[in-house]
């Protein structure tokens, strides 16, 4: 399952599996969020914001074409908050988009909170889990590697590689999600291992990242991604991706790490 639009459902799985090896580990303390939200804040700045400068979305358009004339891209600075939920475990996302850098948070029950800091500009992701002074720092990374090894999920090109990984007709439509204009998506990816995989998701065109996301197997729903938050009329500071000096990050090929994956 290495294709984009299972790289949600892949990250549930290692979720999932760190849930299971850490029945035993004390969760260390997490820092206050205050401390986060020191570093983002409303903007109350008169510019108007990209996501008022895109157009309406062509509601007589359906399918392929709809999803053509949608213009793809996610605000210079964005916040989102997510839940995502597998096999009743709710994990606690929140990535911070500041241009081309990216930090992506998880709170996986269980666990200490996980932090990724991506600057592709270096080609290189800072992994490390809150509370502990050894983390790793990948170099020649890329958001390919990240995805599949459920590191992240890059939507820069989403609604793309859906309609081009289909199996069969996707289907798009304009609808509300609660009260927001999205667009409603559903694509089959066929997969050698696990058969027909259905995907659906509420895809904003407003923020250019999918709102609801769901990954259906037959009739069971496998994972499901729900946005609890998400505001692009703040400021992000820079120093969310500086990697903390009191971590000691070993430096290690992603490449390599991926002929072990």
């Amino acid at each position: 399952m290495k294709k984009k639009f299972l790289a949600i459902f892949i990250i549930a799985m290692v979720s999932l599996s760190c849930v299971a090896c850490s029945n035993d580990n004390k969760q260390a303390e997490e820092p206050a969020e205050q401390k986060i939200e020191e570093n983002i804040s409303n903007s109350n700045e008169t510019e108007v914001s990209k996501t008022e400068e895109k157009e309406d979305v062509n509601e007589n358009l359906e399918g392929i074409d709809l999803i053509n004339s949608i213009d793809n891209k996610r605000p210079e600075k964005l916040m989102i908050k997510s839940e995502m939920t597998s096999y009743g475990t709710t994990t606690k996302m929140a990535t911070y988009y500041n241009g081309d850098m990216t930090r992506t948070e998880m709170d996986v029950p269980g666990m200490s909170k996980s932090i990724l800091i991506f600057l592709p500009n270096e080609s290189v992701m800072y992994s490390y889990v809150y509370g502990e002074t050894e983390g790793v720092k990948m170099i020649g990374a890329n958001t390919t590697y990240a995805e599949e090894m459920g590191l992240m999920v890059d939507n820069s090109d989403f609604l793309t590689e859906v309609v081009e990984e289909s199996s069969k007709d996707v289907i798009a439509r304009v609808e509300k999600l609660e009260g927001e204009e999205v667009i409603y998506i559903e694509a089959t990816e066929t997969d050698e291992e696990i058969g027909d995989v259905l995907v659906k998701m509420w895809y904003s065109k407003k923020y250019g990242t999918p709102l609801k996301y769901e990954v259906a197997i037959g009739e069971k729903t496998m994972m499901q991604l729900n946005v609890t938050e998400i505001s692009d009329n703040v400021n992000i500071d820079e120093s969310l991706f500086v990697p903390p000096s009191d971590v000691n990050f070993e430096e290690m090929s992603m490449e390599k790490m991926m002929e072990n994956w």
